[in-house]
C-alpha cells in the first residue's frame, strides 16, 4: 500500500496503491470494498473526520495532484472498546 488513512468518523481504514482506492479490513488487511479511485496514483492519504472525506495526494516532480474522495457510501462500524491501561 502506498497510502493509508484511518477515518475516525466512521471507524474505517482506507488504502491506495497503483491508482486503486479501497476500504481495508482492520483485522486482516484485506480489501473489502473497492471505491472510486482519484484518477491518479495516490502516494498519501488523509481523512477529515468532520466530513468523512479522504484526501489523496500524488504526482511526480513536475506536477502534484490532490483529490478529495467522498466516503459517504462506506458503512460505519462500531469501534471496539479499548482495554484498560495497566
Amino acid at each position: 500500500m502506498e497510502g493509508l488513512a484511518y477515518c475516525s468518523s466512521n471507524n474505517q481504514l482506507y488504502a491506495g496503491i497503483n491508482g486503486s482506492f479501497f476500504r481495508v479490513d482492520q483485522a486482516t488487511g484485506a480489501n473489502v470494498q473497492t471505491l472510486a479511485a482519484p484518477g491518479f496514483d495516490a502516494e498519501g492519504l488523509a481523512c477529515n473526520p468532520s466530513t468523512g472525506t479522504v484526501y489523496a495526494i500524488g504526482g511526480n516532480a513536475v506536477a502534484a495532484r490532490l483529490a478529495g474522495i467522498s466516503t459517504a457510501s462506506c458503512p460505519s462500524t462500531s469501534r471496539p472498546a479499548m482495554p484498560p491501561s495497566t
